[in-house]
């Protein structure tokens, strides 16, 4: 066995597999190097316990790339950032929009999965996926309508299905779901986005004072609030330029490369792991920089204490259609079934609180908690 072939076989990132000199991968970890470039000298690259300068040329190489290609075991972070500073600017460089106006709405169309569970303690506790077709329109005065179908529901673990069946098969509802609400009623996210600064380090400010929605401390949360502000929102291109300069700054992301995401559609894909082991995914468009999809993984056994395996998708969404329309049965495509009644009206004292929580101002008192009375 000659040289030639004993690198092949080691070699961590073979050509084919590796992006070329003009994909998305190579152009972020470029951004990254003109950033962090610096006259200095700089201490011999590690890897793996040797320097660079002790390998071959080709088998340095393949190590250093395997160092710094999203898919590789050890990504690094400062990848992941470089990628929200070029998202930054691909959003800035976006035309300008407006939000809705008196009488408009926020319309998006999304499809997706989530997780739910009984009450945790319960002598009947089992959680289940339950596939959903979504349509949201949201005012400017806090009105709107939340329209949505439910496919076959399927459970988590076998161990959930046999706590259903041990508890009598109950039925889990399906029907379709036709809600309208009240202005001042319908809370889905950060309210007011008009009003957000476009200036990161404001917006950073904010962001981790939880003025813009309560919530716990710390990154895993900061990330979190990303996707609050980009899905089902109009955030102009300015803010969302904003924020992803603020993703840029939260330590743990990492790059995950060109990704599909659950309606085959690519883009950039850009995680975190929490410390329940979960990872959030977002899913952006290269060229627009708009959020396409996200996806809640499971990194290990039990993550998110719903005793899943190592893999299992705890959740997922794409983000299909948006735009602003004129009424509560326009679409940016068609039109719909007119909506139903107000059936959700606010109130000016909640009926409870929840610890922790911070009041976002100029909201009903307790908006983040519990936003109105439904209803029907």
């Amino acid at each position: 066995m000659n040289l030639d072939t004993l690198i092949r076989e080691v070699n961590p990132a073979p050509a084919e597999t590796v992006p070329g000199p003009d994909s998305f991968e190579a152009r972020a970890i470029l951004e990254h190097l003109r950033i962090e470039s610096s006259p200095r000298r700089r201490r011999p690259v590690l890897v793996g316990g040797l320097t660079l300068g002790s390998l071959g040329a080709a088998a340095a190489a393949a190590l250093l790339v395997a160092n710094l290609l999203p898919g590789s075991p050890a990504r690094p972070t400062s990848a992941a950032a470089a990628t929200f500073v070029h998202l930054a600017k691909v959003a800035a460089s976006q035309p300008a929009t407006s939000p809705p106006g008196p009488g408009q709405y926020e319309y998006t169309e999304s499809d997706g999965s989530n997780d739910d569970c009984t009450n945790e303690g319960s002598t009947s506790f089992y959680c289940y996926f339950l596939p959903e077709q979504r349509q949201i329109w949201i005012g400017a005065d806090g009105s709107g309508r939340i329209l949505e179908t439910f496919g076959t529901l399927s459970f988590v673990t076998p161990a959930d299905r046999a706590a259903w069946v041990s508890a009598g098969s109950p039925s889990i509802s399906t029907t379709p779901s036709d809600t309208t609400f009240g202005p001042h009623t319908l809370s889905d996210g950060p309210g007011d986005l008009a009003s957000l600064p476009t200036d990161p380090s404001a917006l950073g400010a904010e962001l981790s004072a939880r003025k813009i929605e309560g919530g716990p401390p710390g990154p895993a949360e900061d990330f979190v609030q990303i996707g609050d502000l980009l899905r089902e929102t109009d955030a102009s291109p300015a803010l969302r330029a904003a924020v992803y300069q603020v993703a840029a700054d939260i330590p743990g992301a990492i790059l995950l490369g060109t990704v599909t995401d659950h309606s085959g559609r690519s883009g950039i894909g850009i995680a975190r792991v929490n410390d329940d082991g979960v990872e959030q995914e977002y899913v952006f468009d290269p060229t627009t920089s708009a959020l396409l999809g996200e996806e809640q993984l499971a990194t290990s056994v039990n993550a998110g204490g719903e005793g899943v395996s190592a893999g299992t998708v705890l959740g997922w969404a794409v983000y299909l259609s948006s735009g602003i329309v004129d009424s509560l049965s326009d679409t940016p495509t068609g039109t719909v079934t007119p909506a139903p009644p107000v059936t959700c009206t606010a109130v000016t004292t909640p009926p409870t609180t929840l610890p922790g929580a911070v009041p976002v101002p100029g909201t009903v008192p307790g908006s983040d908690v519990y936003p109105a009375i439904c209803k029907g």
